[in-house]
């Protein structure tokens, strides 16, 4: 757990924010309005090898943490990696997804900070999706059914963006006031995938066309501030 709580504290330095000004209600505001990324819910699979998600929502196209909010469109990430998080053999390796009866293929690419590959095939699901996955890696058959994990969070993503402007009000107003440009807002879905808990996480990041950051890591069970970015 310390692990991944370090991990996920550089990924909240590495993101920041720009706001409006005044109270929680416009701490608020400011979440749901400037949203550029979210991530509406995760699917996941293991066998005795790899584990598999595919995680779905929206974000800007372009995409640029420049202060702008552009037109949002459809993502749907495929993630593969091996259960003890050690590395496999090639640069990549062609999938087949069936989302609802309607395969997609693809090649998944080797992620440039861990030991996952990933492709991005451009679909948002909801939450009654029914997914499968097939990989074939270094002469393992990878295939599953994926399961919607994000079904049991107690605190819902809407909740979680509360607790996120509950925690960060004086810092989001702090930055609302530092330029005239858009505050931009990062809301993911993070596990510790270091092998000691089973937890899943709402990340919500906020990020000023200056650079500054504030964020938050909300457990989805309990709705536990576990590490914050001010």
């Amino acid at each position: 757990m310390k692990k991944f709580l370090c991990v996920c504290a550089l990924i909240l330095v590495g993101v920041g924010f720009v706001g409006c000004g005044g109270k929680k209600e416009q701490a608020l505001k400011t979440l749901n309005d400037n949203v550029v990324e979210t991530r509406n819910n995760i699917y996941v699979g293991a066998d005795e090898n790899f584990y598999a998600t595919f995680t779905s929502g929206e974000r800007e196209n372009p995409y640029s943490l420049d202060g702008v909010i552009n037109e949002m469109v459809a993502f749907g990430i495929v993630t593969l990696g091996k259960n003890d998080n050690s590395k496999l053999n090639s640069d990549e390796y062609t999938f087949v997804i069936t989302i609802n009866g309607e395969e997609k293929t693809g090649t998944l690419e080797k992620s440039p900070f861990d030991n996952t590959y990933s492709a991005d095939i451009g679909v948002n699901v909801d939450d009654n999706a029914e997914i499968s996955l097939k990989v074939s890696a270094d002469g393992n058959n990878f295939e599953q059914t994926l399961f919607n994990e994000s079904k049991n969070f107690a605190i819902t993503k809407e909740r979680a963006i509360e607790i996120a402007s509950e925690t960060l009000t004086e810092q989001i107003n702090n930055l609302e006031q530092e330029t005239d440009q858009s505050s931009e807002v990062l809301i993911k879905i993070l596990k510790d995938y270091s092998g000691e808990t089973n937890r899943y996480f709402w990340y919500i990041g906020v990020i000023s066309p200056d650079g500054d950051t504030a964020g938050v890591l909300i457990d989805t069970q309990t709705g536990e501030v576990v590490s914050k970015k001010v």
